[in-house]
Protein backbone atom coordinates (compact mmCIF):
# COMPACT_ATOMS: atom_id res chain seq x y z
CA UNK A 1 0.00 0.00 0.00
CA UNK A 2 3.42 2.40 0.52
CA UNK A 3 4.85 1.34 -2.30
CA UNK A 4 0.74 2.15 -4.38
CA UNK A 5 0.77 5.75 -2.54
CA UNK A 6 4.08 6.77 -3.90
CA UNK A 7 3.18 6.07 -7.21
CA UNK A 8 -0.45 7.57 -6.70
CA UNK A 9 1.05 10.67 -5.59
CA UNK A 10 3.88 10.71 -8.75
CA UNK A 11 7.06 11.03 -6.66
CA UNK A 12 9.39 9.24 -8.91
CA UNK A 13 8.23 10.99 -12.30
CA UNK A 14 8.52 13.95 -10.22
CA UNK A 15 12.07 13.22 -8.81
CA UNK A 16 13.22 11.85 -12.12
CA UNK A 17 12.43 14.80 -14.12
CA UNK A 18 13.87 17.47 -11.96
CA UNK A 19 17.49 15.48 -11.53
CA UNK A 20 17.05 15.19 -15.14
CA UNK A 21 17.08 18.54 -15.82
CA UNK A 22 19.46 19.68 -12.69
CA UNK A 23 22.31 16.84 -13.25
CA UNK A 24 22.15 17.10 -17.54
CA UNK A 25 22.00 13.20 -17.31
CA UNK A 26 20.46 12.67 -20.77
CA UNK A 27 23.86 14.16 -22.30
CA UNK A 28 25.89 11.98 -20.19
CA UNK A 29 23.72 8.99 -20.82
CA UNK A 30 24.58 9.91 -24.86
CA UNK A 31 28.18 9.73 -23.92
CA UNK A 32 28.29 6.66 -22.52
CA UNK A 33 26.05 4.75 -24.89
CA UNK A 34 28.04 5.93 -27.51
CA UNK A 35 30.86 3.88 -25.79
CA UNK A 36 33.80 6.50 -25.98
CA UNK A 37 35.38 5.31 -23.15
CA UNK A 38 37.94 7.92 -23.44
CA UNK A 39 34.92 10.70 -22.26
CA UNK A 40 33.57 8.63 -19.26
CA UNK A 41 35.64 10.47 -16.69
CA UNK A 42 34.95 13.72 -18.33
CA UNK A 43 30.93 12.72 -18.50
CA UNK A 44 31.00 11.42 -15.31
CA UNK A 45 32.68 14.74 -14.23
CA UNK A 46 29.72 16.67 -15.83
CA UNK A 47 26.72 15.22 -14.77
CA UNK A 48 28.18 15.32 -10.85
CA UNK A 49 29.05 11.44 -11.06
CA UNK A 50 26.37 8.65 -11.96
CA UNK A 51 26.06 7.59 -8.03
CA UNK A 52 25.40 11.15 -6.59
CA UNK A 53 23.12 11.16 -9.64
CA UNK A 54 21.04 8.23 -8.39
CA UNK A 55 21.42 8.88 -4.60
CA UNK A 56 19.52 12.25 -5.29
CA UNK A 57 16.87 10.19 -6.56
CA UNK A 58 15.68 8.88 -2.87
CA UNK A 59 12.17 9.77 -1.71
CA UNK A 60 12.30 12.37 0.16
CA UNK A 61 10.84 12.12 4.08
CA UNK A 62 7.94 13.91 3.33
CA UNK A 63 7.38 11.86 0.32
CA UNK A 64 7.52 8.80 2.81
CA UNK A 65 5.19 10.56 5.18
CA UNK A 66 2.58 10.76 1.87
CA UNK A 67 2.85 7.85 0.98
CA UNK A 68 1.88 6.56 4.42
CA UNK A 69 -1.20 8.83 4.30
CA UNK A 70 -2.24 7.54 0.97
CA UNK A 71 -1.70 3.87 2.22
CA UNK A 72 -3.57 4.21 4.98
CA UNK A 73 -6.22 5.80 2.74
CA UNK A 74 -6.27 3.43 0.45
CA UNK A 75 -6.57 0.13 2.44
CA UNK A 76 -9.45 2.10 4.64
CA UNK A 77 -11.68 2.52 1.64
CA UNK A 78 -11.06 -1.11 0.38
CA UNK A 79 -12.11 -2.35 3.34
CA UNK A 80 -8.97 -3.47 5.12
CA UNK A 81 -7.70 -2.54 8.67
CA UNK A 82 -4.99 -0.20 8.68
CA UNK A 83 -4.05 -1.07 11.63
CA UNK A 84 -1.35 -3.08 10.68
CA UNK A 85 0.35 -0.56 9.32
CA UNK A 86 0.86 0.53 12.86
CA UNK A 87 2.13 -2.72 13.72
CA UNK A 88 4.97 -3.38 11.07
CA UNK A 89 6.02 0.14 13.08
CA UNK A 90 6.23 -1.43 15.46
CA UNK A 91 8.35 -4.57 14.64
CA UNK A 92 10.21 -1.98 12.72
CA UNK A 93 11.65 0.19 16.18
CA UNK A 94 12.40 -3.33 18.06
CA UNK A 95 13.47 -5.45 15.30
CA UNK A 96 17.50 -4.86 14.96
CA UNK A 97 20.08 -7.17 16.80
CA UNK A 98 22.70 -4.15 17.20
CA UNK A 99 19.94 -2.27 18.78
CA UNK A 100 20.41 0.22 15.99
CA UNK A 101 17.14 0.69 13.12
CA UNK A 102 16.32 -2.68 10.84
CA UNK A 103 17.82 -0.80 8.34
CA UNK A 104 20.25 1.72 8.39
CA UNK A 105 20.29 2.70 4.60
CA UNK A 106 16.45 2.78 4.82
CA UNK A 107 15.97 4.95 7.82
CA UNK A 108 18.29 7.52 6.57
CA UNK A 109 15.44 8.81 4.20
CA UNK A 110 12.48 7.29 5.86
CA UNK A 111 11.39 8.94 8.89
CA UNK A 112 11.68 7.02 12.17
CA UNK A 113 9.13 4.05 12.49
CA UNK A 114 8.31 5.57 15.50
CA UNK A 115 6.53 8.74 14.43
CA UNK A 116 5.72 6.78 11.32
CA UNK A 117 3.94 4.33 13.81
CA UNK A 118 2.58 7.74 15.89
CA UNK A 119 0.87 9.34 12.48
CA UNK A 120 -0.89 6.05 11.81
CA UNK A 121 -2.43 6.14 15.45
CA UNK A 122 -3.37 9.44 14.88
CA UNK A 123 -5.72 8.55 11.62
CA UNK A 124 -7.28 5.58 13.67
CA UNK A 125 -8.57 7.57 16.28
CA UNK A 126 -10.22 9.73 12.90
CA UNK A 127 -11.79 6.44 11.76
CA UNK A 128 -14.24 3.61 12.83
CA UNK A 129 -12.24 0.36 11.60
CA UNK A 130 -14.32 -2.02 13.13
CA UNK A 131 -15.74 -5.05 10.62
CA UNK A 132 -12.79 -4.18 8.65
CA UNK A 133 -10.84 -7.06 6.93
CA UNK A 134 -7.86 -7.78 9.31
CA UNK A 135 -7.51 -11.51 8.27
CA UNK A 136 -8.15 -14.02 5.33
CA UNK A 137 -8.05 -18.10 4.61
CA UNK A 138 -5.99 -16.03 1.39
CA UNK A 139 -3.58 -14.52 3.43
CA UNK A 140 -3.18 -17.13 5.19
CA UNK A 141 -1.66 -19.24 2.60
CA UNK A 142 0.30 -16.39 1.55
CA UNK A 143 1.58 -16.42 4.69
CA UNK A 144 2.54 -20.17 4.39
CA UNK A 145 3.25 -20.08 0.73
CA UNK A 146 6.28 -16.99 1.88
CA UNK A 147 7.51 -18.49 4.71
CA UNK A 148 8.14 -21.77 3.02
CA UNK A 149 10.55 -20.00 0.56
CA UNK A 150 14.09 -19.88 0.98
CA UNK A 151 15.94 -17.06 2.47
CA UNK A 152 16.64 -13.76 0.76
CA UNK A 153 19.41 -12.22 -0.33
CA UNK A 154 20.22 -9.45 1.16
CA UNK A 155 22.88 -6.61 0.22
CA UNK A 156 25.25 -4.29 2.21
CA UNK A 157 26.50 -1.39 0.36
CA UNK A 158 30.45 -1.77 0.50
CA UNK A 159 32.37 0.32 -2.27
CA UNK A 160 29.21 2.82 -4.06
CA UNK A 161 31.01 6.08 -4.94
CA UNK A 162 32.92 7.57 -7.76
CA UNK A 163 36.60 8.04 -7.19
CA UNK A 164 39.87 9.17 -7.86
CA UNK A 165 43.24 6.50 -7.24
CA UNK A 166 46.26 8.45 -7.53
CA UNK A 167 49.48 7.32 -9.55
CA UNK A 168 51.63 5.03 -7.82
CA UNK A 169 48.95 3.88 -5.02
CA UNK A 170 46.06 2.57 -3.65
CA UNK A 171 42.53 2.53 -2.11
CA UNK A 172 41.02 -0.21 0.44
CA UNK A 173 38.31 -1.41 2.04
CA UNK A 174 38.07 -3.96 4.91
CA UNK A 175 34.85 -6.37 5.46
CA UNK A 176 34.36 -8.31 8.47
CA UNK A 177 32.22 -11.69 7.59
CA UNK A 178 32.32 -12.92 11.41
CA UNK A 179 29.65 -15.66 10.34
CA UNK A 180 27.86 -14.66 13.42
CA UNK A 181 24.53 -12.81 12.16
CA UNK A 182 25.41 -13.31 8.82
CA UNK A 183 26.38 -16.41 5.90
CA UNK A 184 26.77 -17.24 2.61
CA UNK A 185 28.56 -13.72 2.17
CA UNK A 186 29.82 -12.98 -1.64
CA UNK A 187 30.73 -10.05 -3.26
CA UNK A 188 29.25 -8.95 -5.91
CA UNK A 189 28.93 -5.34 -8.08
CA UNK A 190 30.89 -3.57 -11.01
CA UNK A 191 33.12 -0.84 -11.61
CA UNK A 192 34.73 1.01 -14.63
CA UNK A 193 38.00 2.85 -14.48
CA UNK A 194 38.36 5.67 -16.55
CA UNK A 195 40.64 8.41 -17.67
CA UNK A 196 40.66 11.40 -20.48
CA UNK A 197 43.35 8.84 -21.88
CA UNK A 198 43.38 5.17 -23.50
CA UNK A 199 44.79 4.13 -20.27
CA UNK A 200 41.70 3.72 -18.45
CA UNK A 201 42.63 0.90 -16.34
CA UNK A 202 43.38 0.06 -12.81
CA UNK A 203 43.67 -3.81 -10.62
CA UNK A 204 41.30 -5.10 -8.48
CA UNK A 205 42.08 -7.19 -5.89
CA UNK A 206 40.43 -9.48 -2.75
CA UNK A 207 43.00 -10.63 -0.23
CA UNK A 208 42.19 -12.10 3.30
CA UNK A 209 44.08 -10.53 5.78
CA UNK A 210 47.31 -12.21 6.30
CA UNK A 211 47.96 -11.72 2.37
CA UNK A 212 46.86 -8.10 2.47
CA UNK A 213 49.63 -7.25 5.07
CA UNK A 214 52.06 -9.06 3.26
CA UNK A 215 51.25 -7.53 -0.21
CA UNK A 216 50.90 -3.68 1.68
CA UNK A 217 54.57 -4.04 2.56
CA UNK A 218 55.81 -5.18 -0.47
CA UNK A 219 56.10 -9.21 0.42
CA UNK A 220 54.77 -12.21 -1.66
CA UNK A 221 51.20 -12.79 -1.51
CA UNK A 222 48.56 -15.09 -2.78
CA UNK A 223 45.59 -13.09 -3.54
CA UNK A 224 42.23 -14.30 -3.96
CA UNK A 225 41.16 -12.74 -7.21
CA UNK A 226 43.80 -10.13 -8.75
CA UNK A 227 41.96 -8.62 -12.50
CA UNK A 228 45.70 -7.58 -13.66
CA UNK A 229 44.61 -4.24 -15.37
CA UNK A 230 40.92 -3.53 -16.27
CA UNK A 231 38.65 -1.30 -17.41
CA UNK A 232 35.24 -2.40 -16.57
CA UNK A 233 34.24 -5.74 -14.48
CA UNK A 234 31.58 -7.70 -13.14
CA UNK A 235 32.08 -8.94 -9.61
CA UNK A 236 31.05 -12.20 -8.11
CA UNK A 237 33.55 -13.73 -5.34
CA UNK A 238 32.13 -15.77 -2.50
CA UNK A 239 34.03 -15.38 0.45
CA UNK A 240 35.56 -18.70 1.68
CA UNK A 241 35.37 -18.59 4.68
CA UNK A 242 35.00 -16.35 8.14
CA UNK A 243 37.60 -13.33 8.43
CA UNK A 244 38.39 -10.19 7.33
CA UNK A 245 38.99 -9.25 3.63
CA UNK A 246 40.12 -6.45 2.05
CA UNK A 247 39.03 -4.99 -1.28
CA UNK A 248 41.72 -2.43 -3.10
CA UNK A 249 41.64 -0.54 -6.43
CA UNK A 250 45.34 -0.62 -7.07
CA UNK A 251 46.86 2.07 -9.47
CA UNK A 252 50.78 1.36 -7.72
CA UNK A 253 51.95 0.49 -11.39
CA UNK A 254 50.74 4.11 -12.79
CA UNK A 255 53.46 6.62 -12.78
CA UNK A 256 51.95 9.76 -13.78
CA UNK A 257 47.99 8.95 -14.25
CA UNK A 258 45.41 9.25 -11.83
CA UNK A 259 42.41 6.66 -12.67
CA UNK A 260 38.49 7.50 -11.73
CA UNK A 261 36.67 4.57 -11.04
CA UNK A 262 33.03 4.06 -10.63
CA UNK A 263 32.01 1.39 -8.23
CA UNK A 264 28.95 0.36 -7.34
CA UNK A 265 30.03 -3.41 -4.89
CA UNK A 266 27.92 -4.68 -2.52
CA UNK A 267 27.79 -7.55 0.64
CA UNK A 268 25.09 -10.11 -0.57
CA UNK A 269 24.47 -12.55 2.04
CA UNK A 270 22.08 -14.07 3.47
CA UNK A 271 20.52 -14.07 7.51
CA UNK A 272 21.35 -16.71 10.10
Amino acid sequence: AHEIGHCVAHHCSKRLSKRLLYAGILAGAGEILNKDKNKWAETLTDVGGAIAFFGLMKYSRDDEREADLLAFYNLYNAEISPRGMSSLFKALSAKSPSGKNLLEEWSSTHPNPEERRENISDELSCIDYDGLIEDSDQFQLIKEYVSALPPPKLLIPLWVDTFAVKAGEYQTKSINYDGQTIKNARIHGNFIAAVGSDYNDVKFRILDETNYINWSHGNKSNDLLNTDKISIYEIDFQLPKYGTYYIVFDNSYSIFTAKTVLSSIYLEYTER
